[in-house]
């Protein structure tokens, strides 16, 4: 989680930030960290719609 944190803090570009924080709120549960529903969402999205975004995470959270 703390790389995570660091990753996102320190590499991710600043329009994807808040998305890449919103994705951590909802993959937080479990031994690893992550939420297979969601896991490939912002590359779904940029499919779909060109541009990544556009992810909305309750979608794709069951």
């Amino acid at each position: 989680m703390e790389r995570a944190q660091t990753i996102i803090e320190q590499c991710a570009h600043p329009d994807y930030k808040q998305l890449l924080w919103d994705y951590l709120k909802i993959s937080t549960k479990g031994q690893t960290s992550h939420c297979l529903s969601a896991a490939l969402g912002m590359h779904q999205v940029f499919m779909a719609e060109g541009d990544m975004r556009l992810t909305q995470w309750g979608q794709f959270v069951k």
